[in-house]
């Protein structure tokens, strides 16, 4: 396991919680040598997502089904200053699975526009499941594995990546990977 996530917005499962590649930025928690792997170290994943035809970059992006990766080249050129797409990054690099429970266990206040990049989003509930933080045992599968619930590959992602590969061609981010 690489962290435990506060909700997955789907009261609906079967059990207390399921298990996702992906991690989500609004509210989660990580072991210390979970977080010991953490890697921002933008030029290294760049080369890393982008290594053996794109693999891990098409892991990441859901095998196609959305595009999260560009945050990373967005990143290197930058144009962004991003740090939940390495968390992702991390995340597929060591194979690690991310624990989502049932329920909200969260109260997420930092949507109010006050933060760093000053999203407001008064659609979301904000109010944790306040009888289930007194729950002290969820029961985890016996085996984790990932919960598949991607949608079928995207065109535009795969047009991203087909276009990248062309920039990576001709060396157009070879001045990004070398800055100091």
């Amino acid at each position: 396991m690489f962290t435990i996530q506060s909700t997955t917005g789907n009261s609906k499962l079967p059990g207390d919680c399921c298990c996702r590649k992906h991690p989500n930025c609004q509210g989660w928690a990580i072991w210390k040598d979970r977080w010991a792997l953490f890697e921002r170290i933008v030029p290294k994943a760049f080369c890393d997502i982008n290594a053996d035809n794109m693999l891990l970059r098409k892991e990441i992006n859901v095998n196609n089904s959305v595009n999260i990766s560009w945050q990373i080249d967005a990143n290197l050129r930058g144009e962004r200053t991003t740090w939940a797409i390495y968390l992702n990054y991390t995340s597929f690099k060591f194979n690690k699975l991310n624990i989502y429970p049932k329920h909200k266990l969260v109260k997420n206040i930092g949507q109010d526009g006050t933060g760093i990049h000053g999203v407001v989003d008064t659609t979301s509930n904000l109010v944790a499941d306040i009888p289930l933080w007194n729950k002290n045992i969820f029961d985890l599968p016996a085996v984790p594995k990932e919960d598949m619930n991607t949608a079928d590959s995207n065109k535009d992602v795969e047009n991203y990546n087909e276009n990248l590969k062309k920039q990576l061609t001709k060396g157009e981010y070879e001045k990004y990977l070398h800055r100091s």
